[in-house]
């Protein structure tokens, strides 16, 4: 009935809550007199129904100060952000307490005698029409909050959490407790009959989260209403560009390769056509002067008359004068040589007692100069350093999920982790770490010593399952009513910031640390939010962490004897992945030791074959004399001492190595060798390696650059003196090794002819290569091969993958490939503002928060935004606003409070105290006043959260929001959320890049909008410092090869006669190189990063080695024609690029097959084997048929100089093979 109230005045207080019930009273609606009541009436009510003074009501002065204080209490704090979304909540309440027109949608079901004529109201039926519920979830169902990265609707849901409906929602807050009474919410869109009465559904107009309340109000802000705003877009990736269905690359060149084999085929039949004649065939193809090789040996210099060759013939001569100096020097004073070098050896070398390693892998794979290191730095000066993380992830063996029916005859599915006696037993291992005492400094420390206690009360923050429970056994078993751990961990995974569990239980879902474990963190292995279903569960520990290493001893002593303690447990029902800060860098330093014995039978290999390869063995007789053993060894000696030197010329500057320079560079030295001067160029690309701004990788290219530098001095001065003691130590007929014993006098040395190798190639090999047919089908398949390679080099994956860095059998490598399987949720990242900005200032405010009244460009908005996509940004969720809290915190009377000198009053006095509200907030803005935002912000840092007031900052924000001066100015903040999962090293560098995009245009919005115009935001997570790097990787890649490919034209042409022609095919044919090595590493798997890209440059130089010598053979060859003086080259020099060139590198590198270490295998390995092939490949096949075609013509300059073309006699031999001497 219009008019009439069904319940009004107090009853009572409800024993179950606390709270005061209604009487049920069936009497007229009349007006409030008390104008203190009517002020509240109109402020909250006044969107509902008619509130002026004289109108009627169905409350009474006292009822309707409670509805104030129910109002402004939790609910005021997790709404009152969205202004219409907590005011039309508040009309349901202000229409069920004080709505003149009560009668007509409140139906009283049951209530209790009090006293005489007193019934208190114990339950009703709240007649509501579907649009209102619908239309009040709608407005509210995003409303944030902004501490725990939810939404406010999670936790007013009760057990529903993520699965709230508008249904759900009113059902649960209508809850015997929450409410005093039962409210039993009716949803209907007419007129109810219900016996004589008619009841009309409440349908008072829902007010959009869009607009305001009032004219001149605030609209909710976009993260709380996303109709407030235009739906952000983002920039899509560029799609993939495909023809027909097939990357475009490959459709591209395709059809290059097709015209390429077609003027391959048209070129090769006009010349076998054009063989038929003779006397044009070879003049038209190869166009060289036909001189004979006896009038060749008759030129000179002088009878040059191009200027550019005759400077580069004079090049040549003042070089080869040069050396021939030098070593006839050596030769002939090789003592005092030796002596020379044996002492510059010994004073680098001395400088190793200065020598030190770093594995830390920030120091390894990070510059310091660089962007996200200097972020790193910003960030733990000003907040400290992230936590160190300790985690166990463990499944159940042989699990299956199971059916639970709930007393509410609900049927829920959990996974196999949640078997009660599992839980128990994975409860007592919790229990087990976190008893571990370990000894430090001479005390004992546990890990409460050095766990990070959000709330200072001595609890470590564990997020793991079993805190739900407050890791007690009791509370596992603990069952009321039929209800059990089960429901209890499905109301927690719905709403983990729940107090209590909404159950007869009353089991609380925050941890024992007074945090809440949010489900995405402390299980792993579900779909979607289907929480309950998850099939791992975690033990993450968090331990304070510090920015001097020798304040975390204490830390890394107990992570220490916790790994000691994993690694020795086992549980036949468990499988356990785990891992501590500690650990990789740990397994960096176990990783060092487990390759000794491969590195030692390398240098055995290597040692043999330098042995056997220097040897010249005539006859039997003759083996001790013409063995070489003594300088083989020698030679290996002098590549160890060129290592030590280097190692100690870097320590005396105090360069740290690192565990890849004592690993690979002895490889390198020793496979590269110093056969020739153009070691000189492979010495300079290793030091073009150091233009890389990787730590580790220009740390190795320094050292293994000085390290060549020095082999090849140590090789061109001692190495030849030793090879002139060896030599008289023949002539002598001494044994080698045993030097004091003599052979009788041999016979004269005879002409032994041509090793067997040098035959196949002379007579066989070269022949069959230029026959006309042959070089055609292979200069086809080569073509073929550069592009395929070209066709995938845009998919060759950037990064490196951590797991390559462990051991293969690192318990860590587990611990990876579990949290690849498991993670449910990605790294944190901070967006940080740098000190200086002016929050004091509403304008400045309103570009931060995310709140009524806030910047839809703010910064917390740009944010949310962004985690709206998060399969494209990489945003998982909303950031934590330590400001939005700070208001509400300072506008809810139940939490600021002042003492009654206007000093600061604590939540827990503020009763005993008689202290009253703050009263600090602006009521028109809802901002708090200029003069008191600093003020007051220590006393909200510095409250924990508690049930009266959960809007204490302590535990989320106090290490979030730096101060200064006694805390009268504010520093750096944070405001925190949660990458996505990341897997793949393009997933973290692309949410790098994402992130930096964010902040970027955060920055200009700040700067444009604000009066501050330095403000800066920028992201960190961990992770930043090892990805940035790849977001560079092509344009450096590119970069360094195109400066050393450059550095190789410019020395090949100084040392071949400034001959342009001859060294733009060494260039081609080197670019061929590494364009199918690239190509290889995507056919291989091999990722492009800093390691690689060493090993491209270091291919530069390598590849130089197979292609100058035949070029430059070919160049000095005075054969008629182009294919015989390939022929020719080949003949001359294949057999030296073969055995002294490639066999050399490859005995060392086969070595590193079988190494433990998977950097090794993968990425030294791998590509130093595809270095050795495809440069030999090239360098004996490619090559030789490139010059027979287009190679240059016979330069006159040349034929000066003097013929090595006939290698039958013995001389000849011996001139050729020189390089052979040397250690390869």
């Amino acid at each position: 009935v219009v008019g009439e109230c069904v319940m009004n005045t107090e009853c009572g207080v409800d024993p179950l809550t606390g709270l005061e019930a209604p009487c049920a009273n069936f009497v007229p609606a009349k007006p409030l007199t008390n104008e203190t009541s009517i002020k509240l009436l109109q402020q909250l009510c006044s969107k509902a129904f008619n509130t002026d003074a004289g109108s009627p009501v169905c409350c009474s002065d006292h009822q309707l100060s409670s509805l104030g204080s129910q109002l402004n209490g939790p609910l005021a704090l997790m709404l009152r952000r969205c202004p219409s979304c907590f005011n039309n909540l508040a009309s349901v309440f202000c229409m069920m307490t004080c709505s003149p027109d009560q009668s007509s949608f409140i139906q009283v079901l049951n209530t209790t005698l009090i006293s005489q004529g007193k019934n208190m109201v114990t339950e009703i039926n709240y007649y509501m029409t579907n649009a209102f519920s619908e239309g009040l979830f709608d407005n509210c169902e995003n409303v944030q909050m902004p501490a725990g990265n939810i939404r406010a609707i999670v936790v007013l849901c009760g057990s529903w959490g993520e699965n709230c409906s508008p249904r759900r929602w009113l059902e649960y807050m209508g809850t015997h407790d929450p409410s005093p009474f039962q409210i039993n919410f009716q949803f209907y869109e007419g007129p109810v009959h219900v016996g004589n009465n008619t009841y009309l559904p409440m349908d008072t107009p829902v007010i959009p989260c869009s607009q305001p309340v009032s004219p001149g109000g605030e609209a909710c802000s976009c993260v709380d209403c996303p109709t407030s705003c235009d739906s952000p877009t983002f920039p899509q990736p560029p799609a993939e560009w495909d023809v027909w269905g097939i990357p475009g690359m490959w459709v591209v060149m395709s059809f290059i390769f097709i015209a390429a084999v077609i003027n391959i085929t048209i070129c090769f039949i006009a010349r076998i056509l054009l063989q038929k004649k003779p006397e044009d065939s070879e003049n038209l193809l190869n166009s060289d002067e036909s001189i004979s090789e006896e009038d060749a040996v008759f030129l000179s210099h002088e009878d040059v008359k191009n200027p550019l060759e005759k400077i580069g013939a004079h090049i040549e001569s003042k070089l080869e004068a040069f050396f021939t100096h030098l070593g006839t020097l050596c030769a002939s004073y090789p003592i005092l040589i030796l002596f020379c070098g044996v002492v510059l050896v010994m004073v680098s070398s001395c400088g190793l007692i200065f020598f030190t390693v770093t594995s830390d892998p920030v120091e390894l794979w990070s510059d310091k100069q660089s962007q996200a290191r200097k972020e790193r730095d910003y960030f733990n000066s000003h907040f400290g350093p992230f936590y160190r993380t300790e985690q166990v992830i463990i499944t159940k063996v042989g699990g299956r999920p199971f059916h639970y029916t709930t007393p509410k005859n609900e049927t829920l599915t959990f996974g196999p982790v949640f078997d009660k006696q599992f839980l128990h037993e994975v409860l007592s291992l919790q229990h087990s770490i976190t008893s571990l005492m370990a000894r430090s400094g001479g005390k004992n420390i546990h890990l409460e010593n050095i766990c990070f206690s959000p709330m200072d009360n001595g609890k470590c923050t564990i997020m793991s399952p079993l805190n739900w429970f407050q890791n007690n056994d009791t509370n596992l078993d603990f069952e009321k009513e039929g209800y059990n751990y089960l429901d209890h961990i499905h109301s927690c995974v719905q709403n983990p910031l729940a107090v209590a569990d909404s159950l007869p239980l009353g089991l609380p879902c925050l941890g024992d640390f007074g945090g809440p474990v949010y489900p995405y963190v402390a299980l792993g292995g579900f779909k979607g939010q289907d929480f309950s279903n998850a099939t791992a569960l975690t033990i993450t520990m968090m331990v304070n962490n510090h920015k001097n290493d020798a304040d975390n001893r204490d830390a890394m002593a107990w992570e220490k004897l916790y790994v000691e303690f994993m690694k020795n447990y086992s549980n036949p029902n468990m499988t356990i992945s785990f891992s501590s800060e500690r650990s990789i860098q740990d397994e960096l330093d176990r990783e060092s030791q487990s390759d000794i014995v491969t590195i030692l039978i390398s240098y055995l290999i290597m040692f043999a074959y330098v042995s056997i390869a220097l040897g010249r063995f005539r006859r039997c007789k003759h083996l001790l004399v013409d063995s070489k053993v003594t300088l083989g060894f020698s030679g290996v000696l002098i590549v160890l001492l060129s290592v030590t030197s280097s190692l100690g010329i870097f320590s005396y500057a105090g360069v740290p190595a690192t565990l890849l320079i004592i690993e690979v560079i002895p490889f390198l030295v020793l496979a590269v060798g110093v056969d020739n001067i153009f070691i000189f160029v492979q010495a300079y690309h290793l030091f073009v390696g150091a233009l890389s701004t990787m730590p580790a990788v220009h740390i190795f290219a320094l050292y293994a650059g000085l390290s060549l530098l020095i082999d090849f001095l140590l090789q061109i001065t001692c190495f030849v003196a030793l090879l002139a003691l060896d030599t008289r130590r023949v002539e002598a007929h001494r044994f080698d090794i045993v030097c004091c014993g003599k052979a009788n006098k041999p016979d004269l040395l005879d002409n032994h002819g041509n090793s067997w190798l040098f035959i196949v190639f002379e007579k066989y090999y070269a022949p069959f290569l230029m026959k006309t047919p042959v070089r055609a089908t292979l200069l086809t398949i080569f073509v073929g091969w550069l592009c395929s390679s070209i066709a995938v080099l845009n998919q060759i994956d950037i990064g490196l993958d951590q797991k390559l860095s462990m051991p293969e059998d690192s318990y860590v490598l587990s611990y990876f490939e579990a949290l690849e399987k498991y993670l449910s949720v990605g790294a944190p990242v901070y967006f940080v503002m740098k000190g200086g900005y002016n929050y004091s200032d509403y304008q400045q405010q309103n570009l931060i928060c995310a709140s009524s009244g806030c910047s839809q460009y703010s910064l917390l908005t740009q944010i949310s935004n962004a985690a709206s996509s998060p399969s494209q940004t990489y945003i998982a969720h909303p950031a934590t606003s330590w400001i939005d809290d700070y208001f509400g915190w300072a506008a809810n009377p139940s939490c600021c409070h002042v003492f009654p000198d206007h000093q600061y009053c604590p939540v827990d006095k503020a009763t005993s105290e008689h202290c009253v509200s703050c009263d600090i907030v602006d009521l028109k803005d809802r901002r708090i006043f200029p003069s008191d935002f600093v003020a007051f912000l220590p006393n909200f840092l510095s409250e924990n959260p508690v049930t009266i007031c959960p809007k204490g900052g302590h535990a989320a924000y106090a290490s979030g929001v730096e101060l200064y001066d006694n805390d009268a100015r504010i520093g750096a903040t944070y405001f925190m959320t949660y990458h996505t999962i990341l897997k793949t090293s393009q997933d973290f560098t692309k949410a790098l890049k994402w992130a930096r995009d964010i902040s970027s245009n955060i920055t200009d919005v700040l700067r444009t909008n604000g009066t501050d115009k330095k403000a800066t935001v920028f992201p960190y997570s961990v992770f930043y410092v090892f990805y940035e790097q790849y977001l560079t990787m092509w344009r450096d890649t590119i970069s360094n090869l195109a400066i050393t490919i450059s550095a190789v034209f410019v020395v090949t042409l100084l040392l071949l006669y400034l001959d342009i022609h001859s060294s733009l095919i060494i260039v081609l044919t080197i670019t061929m190189i590494i364009v199918n090595l690239m190509g290889m590493m995507y056919w291989w798997n091999i990722s492009l990063n800093g390691v690689s890209l060493v090993n491209l440059v270091m291919a530069v130089g390598i590849s130089v080695e197979f292609c100058a010598h035949i070029t430059k053979a070919f160049g000095n060859s005075v054969k008629k024609t182009r294919t015989l003086r390939a022929q020719d080259a080949l003949s001359r020099m294949g057999s030296s690029v073969l055995s002294g060139i490639t066999l050399t590198k490859f005995g060392g590198i086969v070595v590193l097959g079988f190494a433990k270490s998977q950097i090794f295998r993968v990425f030294y390995f791998r590509m130093y084997l595809g270095i050795v092939l495809i440069g030999a490949s090239h360098g004996l096949i490619f090559l030789p048929i490139l010059l027979s075609i287009a190679g240059p013509a016979l330069k006159r300059s040349r034929l000066g100089v003097p013929k090595m073309a006939s290698l039958s006699d013995d001389s000849a031999r011996t001139i050729t093979n020189l390089p052979d001497y040397t250690i390869q």
